[in-house]
This record gives C-alpha cells, structure tokens and sequence, in this order.
C-alpha cells in the first residue's frame, strides 16, 4: 500500500514535469540520442557478423580448393576402388579421403592430418551446409544477438526446413574452427602441391 502510495505520487511528480517546456524538450532530446546510439551499435554488430559470414564462406571456398587440387594430384596414383569418379561434393570428398589416409605410401605425418582432416570436416559439414546454402536472419531484438539460419532440404519425396540459432560467439568459435582447419590444411599440402622450384 506505502509502495503504491509512493508510485503515484512519482507520476504525479512526472506528469508535472512533463509540462514544463524546456524540460520536456531536453528529455526527449536525450531519449533520441540514446535510441540512435543504440540503433547504430545494433547496425554495426549486423554487419559485423554478414562480415565474418562472408569470412567463413571464402575461407570454406579455399579449404575445398585445397582438398580438390589435393585429390586431383592423388586420383591417378589412387587405389582402384577409388578410381572410379572423383568426389564431387563434400559428403563423397571427406569418405575420399578417408580411404586415402590408409594409404601406406604415404608419410605418417600426411596420413594422420588427413584423418583429422576428415574428423574435422565430418563435425563442421552440417554447420557448413547451413551456412553456405541456408538463409540467414537476426532475431528483430535489442537484448538478444541471435542469428537464425534456415535450409530447405529435399529428401526423396519429402521437404524438411531445417532451421538453427546461433548466438555471435558460437558465430565467432566456428569461424575460428575453420580458419585453423584451413590453416592446417594449407601447411600440409602447399609444400607437396606447390614445391619450390629454385
């Protein structure tokens, strides 16, 4: 009852000040900065993360470029149950190489980076999918800095929209995953691809 007392005779207080001109003016003034202020911080961080979106998209282009120029230069040494075809998206490439990682011409260190290779690029695949060929939206909040991510997938003859969160950090952790995975993978093969010629 004494808090309500009090309540009331607060907006009493406020609806009187409220009146007062210049004062009025001067709080609206400052809510105006402070809702700017706070758009533009939510526009940045939006680009921010598109920012570090596009960053994962290239940094996934160079990693399958590198594993493609890798398993072009290895196909015609290959086993024959690998000559067939060569793998054409990422799911056929990671069991591609795989196989290649038993490999016993090759040196220890190359074979065991390929099987962390294909352990690595067996976790990112699904995240990498939805990055790169789903739909990606911020959640219309101010506390919350969420990024929703949708893919429609087509199985046989049914149609599954698959959709994730991801909150910046995780955003942030998975872009770093794949920045080392293609740092890892560009310290094995450069010096086997691209030897220098002196």
């Amino acid at each position: 009852m004494k808090k309500e007392f009090h309540l009331a005779k607060f907006n009493i207080f406020q609806r009187a000040l409220r009146k007062i001109g210049p004062l009025r003016r001067l709080v609206l003034f400052d809510l105006k900065r402070a809702r700017k202020s706070r758009a533009d911080a939510m526009w940045l961080y939006e680009q921010s993360v598109l920012a570090n979106i596009g960053l994962y998209i290239t940094i996934w282009a160079g990693i399958e470029r590198m594993l493609n120029t890798f398993i072009q230069q290895y196909h015609p040494h290959a086993n024959q149950n690998l000559k067939e075809k060569l793998p054409s998206d990422l799911g056929a490439k990671i069991k591609y190489l795989a196989t290649v990682a038993k490999d016993q011409r090759l040196p220890f260190e190359v074979s065991n980076s390929i099987l962390h290779w294909v352990t690595e690029l067996g976790e990112q695949r699904d995240y990498r999918h939805l990055i790169v060929h789903g739909f990606g939206v911020r959640k219309k909040r101010y506390t919350d800095h969420e990024w929703t991510f949708q893919n429609l997938v087509l199985k046989g003859n049914e149609a599954i929209l698959v959709e994730k969160t991801f909150g910046n950090d995780e955003l942030n952790q998975r872009l770093d995953r794949a920045s080392e995975l293609s740092q890892n993978i560009s310290r094995i093969l450069t010096p086997i691809l691209f030897d220098k010629v002196n």
